[in-house]
């Protein structure tokens, strides 16, 4: 073959090759954007020694490593040593099962974090390798938490519902009758206690009927418009508080109330029923008496900031806070279950009343958020979305 033809034939290889490189390369940089650009935290690991091969720069902002930084490191340092979680061969799983796992994973500055991970087996090279997909569970973990809540409370206030009006016409004889009975017996009759004993059991089990009624009532209509304040005033002066005195002759209430305070849409009926109870909730906590401070004021949120403030907006808030004994984490995530308490059922608690602070909140729309520390005490913070008047 003529010298010419072989260094036709080898330019004519040297094109091919140039755009096969090309073709590789333009190839590589498509799945380095799609890999760097997911919003998934990606990572791709050995399928068998467990060797992190790749890592996208999103698994930087989930768990605080630099892509580059995880590169030919073993998988099991981005695992916990110690977790709630059971003891697996988590690489072993994947390659087994495939699928959906939500895991710990360890943060850099030593945080563990939840997260979604979806891991399928993929050909790398010569071998196989595991494409391993991470996503923050923390939202969805939440929102079904709340899920379970709301479900649970709307089974409750379905079963409320079938046996609180029987309750009442049950209970109408044992409140009513005994004032009959006492009106015909003299002061000093041996009598006149147990009757008045029987009278307050049954006024007693009238109010656990009254907040289970509360219960099976959902929504509240349009509403009226109200300023949290005036609530506030109205209680000062209500048989409610009066209550709490005697029960509690050591509390007292201070207010920091804010002039210009936004008015909200709702009833007048369920918001003061929902601040006598938080108050009393408050006071419970201090049985050697003390200060319960109840405050109002203008919010805005202007995005989501934590699972209390799931939409932004204008918020009129009302705050009740007290110094006494802290809401222990595990107390803290059923403080709004109904008859639960960490503390003894007193003469006024009905076991029902955080419940229905609950039920209130969520039909006027708003957000309860709880905060206890110890020294600091417990604040309940209450979000009711700002009432406007579009008509204008």
């Amino acid at each position: 073959m003529p010298p010419e033809a072989n260094l036709e034939e080898l330019k004519q290889t040297i094109k091919v090759l140039e755009q096969k490189c090309a073709c590789l390369e333009a190839s590589d940089q498509k799945f380095r954007s799609l890999f760097n650009g997911s919003m998934d935290g990606l990572l791709i690991v050995e399928s068998g020694g467990g060797r992190i091969i790749c890592a996208n720069k999103q698994i930087g902002a989930m768990l605080g490593y630099a892509g580059s930084a995880l590169q030919g490191k073993d998988f099991q340092v981005l695992l916990p040593e110690t977790t709630n979680q059971p003891k697996k061969d988590l690489l072993q799983e994947i390659q087994v099962c495939g699928g959906v796992f939500t895991q710990d994973f360890m943060h850099s500055d030593g945080r563990v974090c939840v997260l979604d991970l979806m891991a399928t087996l993929i050909p790398w090279e010569k071998d196989w390798a595991i494409l391993c997909t991470l996503r923050d569970a923390s939202e969805r973990i939440q929102l079904e938490k709340q899920l379970r809540q709301s479900q649970k409370m709307e089974a409750i206030g379905n079963l409320a519902g079938g046996v609180a009006h029987d309750l009442n016409n049950i209970l109408s004889g044992l409140v009513s009758y005994p004032d009959l009975l006492l009106l015909d017996l003299p002061e000093e009759s041996v009598l006149r206690k147990p009757i008045l004993t029987i009278k307050r059991s049954g006024e007693r089990a009238a109010e656990i009927v009254e907040d289970l009624l509360t219960l099976t009532k959902h929504g509240i209509g349009a509403g009226e418009v109200i300023n949290l304040n005036q609530i506030i005033s109205a209680y000062e002066n209500s048989s409610e508080y009066e209550r709490l005195k005697n029960y509690h002759p050591h509390i007292h209430l201070t207010k920091q109330l804010t002039e210009d305070l936004e008015p909200v849409a709702g009833s007048m009926e369920h918001l003061s029923k929902a601040l006598a109870n938080l108050v009393l909730n408050t006071a419970g906590a201090m049985p050697e008496g003390g200060e319960v401070q109840v405050l109002t004021e203008n919010h805005h949120v202007d995005g989501v900031q934590n699972e209390c403030f799931p939409e932004a907006g204008d918020y009129a808030v009302l705050r009740v806070s007290g110094s006494g004994m802290p809401i222990f984490p595990n107390d803290l995530e059923r403080i709004f279950e109904p008859f639960y308490t960490s503390k003894k059922m007193g003469r006024n608690d009905t076991g029902l009343g955080m419940t229905v602070v609950w039920r209130t909140v969520k039909d006027h729309n708003g957000y309860i958020d709880v905060k206890s520390e110890v020294g600091a005490g417990t604040t309940f913070s209450v979000f009711l979305p700002v009432f406007r008047n579009l008509s204008r």
